[in-house]
């Protein structure tokens, strides 16, 4: 078997092109879900938004917050990955921190910024998906030939554009969208174009690894790239021909949103456990890499918008978009970046090589990474401060879901005022809260709750008239 290198292009065969097992490869790591969660978002979440909305933020803490915290353990886990990512794990992860800084000064750069964040998380998405493809058509047996591997990138490519051409047609009616304003005419024309393009890339690099490898070991490769089309050419096709509206916020914040996350961990997980030991998973933890995950995750969203509206009187509703976007955005440029198939330790362990174990047997060595030795070692001490962190932050991941469940009752006055007791520098709560006291007949009381959110957010002219 030969070594992975960057430029092997060959094919690497496993002795399976499974990786946990067909049923839960093909649910979640190929997305064989989608088409039922999808149909279910879009006849019941409309329906029952609120219950819906409550749903998804509590999936959250599971799915969504741990998927990005996976990025960062395999980034900063090992010294040697540390230093080796240098420019994304310490500058530019510099760079989004003075961002989120200053943008907390000027609130008026969140729209640009959650812009980018909407528009770049399909992409995202995409990427995945493709790199997912790749692996499983590798593992099958098939071979790439350059021209193929170029054309179902291309088709990637091209799905991802329709939708992009979605999002950016006519004006915004969302204020956190900054819409490029393509005229509908054109927009359509073009779709109708790429659908094209995407059928003819399709076609042409398909042909090849069916028949060089057939349907049944392509299986999970198909599966994939049926859910590329449901997950970007479905939703457009729909918006062309019956006029459907696709909310830039659904990709990023919804059902989709919970299954990449889903499968991003789930493909994480697998080489996180493949790392253990030389790749065979000896010794290897679930429960506590999944804890990792999930009190990592929290620290990543919920601390930030709090402490930032405690201690320095922002909105917390402003601070947690801005902490959103932009975490988002660090995991996009670092998940690019650390996940290459043509890496040979990420091809030997991905692709079931044994190549690209020997050169990691040095470790960086240095203050920082015997801190971080000491951190995860079995002391009693480590340990200690490991379980009381995790506490602190499952118990103020908690007071985050009451909160944000009881300030979603804008018909219930006293679950406003607990929710408005839980964190006060919440504009747009304070606003729920002013209008159900006017709604009660207490214009008086109603004074308040008007001043604090015109106190918190100025800018928003609402509060004022």
């Amino acid at each position: 078997m030969p070594k992975p290198s960057p430029s092997t292009t060959g094919t690497i065969t496993a002795a399976t092109p499974w990786l946990y097992g067909p049923w839960l490869d093909l649910i979640v790591g190929c997305g064989a879900w989608s088409a039922p969660l999808l149909l279910f978002s879009y006849f019941w979440l409309a329906s029952s938004a609120r219950l819906w909305a409550v749903a998804f933020y509590a999936l959250a803490l599971v799915f969504n917050y741990p998927h990005y915290m996976a990025t960062l353990y395999r980034a900063y886990h090992r010294a040697e990955d540390f230093q080796k990512y240098r420019i994304f794990t310490v500058h530019i992860t510099a760079l989004v921190m003075l961002t989120l800084l200053l943008s907390h000064v000027w609130f008026r750069a969140l729209p640009w910024i959650f812009t980018i964040y909407l528009t770049w998380s399909p992409w995202h998405y995409s990427g995945q998906n493709y790199g997912l493809f790749t692996m499983f058509a590798r593992r099958a047996g098939a071979e790439l030939r350059t021209s193929e591997r170029r054309s179902l990138y291309g088709a990637f490519v091209v799905s991802y554009l329709i939708l992009f051409l979605g999002f950016h047609t006519g004006r915004s009616n969302d204020p956190l969208f900054v819409s490029l304003g393509i005229p509908p005419l054109i927009s359509k024309w073009e779709q109708i174009g790429l659908g094209l393009l995407f059928i003819i890339l399709a076609a042409f690099g398909l042909r090849g690894p069916w028949r060089a490898a057939g349907w049944r070991k392509l299986a999970p490769a198909l599966t994939l790239f049926s859910t590329q089309i449901l997950w970007f050419l479905v939703p457009a096709t729909a918006s062309l021909v019956r006029g459907l509206e696709i909310p830039q916020s659904r990709y990023s914040s919804g059902v989709l949103a919970v299954m990449h996350s889903a499968q991003y961990l789930w493909i994480t997980s697998y080489y996180a456990r493949r790392e253990n030991s030389g790749g065979h998973g000896r010794g290897w933890r679930p429960l506590a890499y999944f804890a990792v995950l999930v009190a990592g995750g929290i620290t990543l969203f919920v601390p930030g918008p709090w402490l930032a509206s405690r201690v320095f009187h922002h909105d917390f509703t402003s601070s947690f978009l801005l902490f959103t976007a932009l975490v988002n955005i660090h995991h996009f440029i670092l998940d690019g970046a650390i996940w290459k198939l043509r890496d040979g330790r990420i091809a030997a362990l991905l692709l079931n090589s044994k190549a690209g174990f020997a050169d990691t047997a040095a470790e960086a060595t240095g203050r920082m990474a015997s801190r971080w030795r000491w951190l995860v070692g079995v002391s009693s001490g480590a340990r200690a401060l490991r379980v009381a962190a995790a506490l602190i932050l499952l118990v103020w991941g908690s007071v985050d879901q009451v909160r944000y469940y009881l300030a979603l009752h804008s018909d219930d006055l006293r679950d406003l005022e607990r929710a408005a007791l839980l964190d006060s520098f919440d504009a747009p709560l304070q606003m729920r809260l002013a209008r159900k006291k006017m709604d009660n007949g207490q214009p008086k009381e109603a004074e308040s709750p008007l001043r604090r959110a015109l106190h918190i957010s100025t800018a928003d002219p609402t509060a004022r008239h």
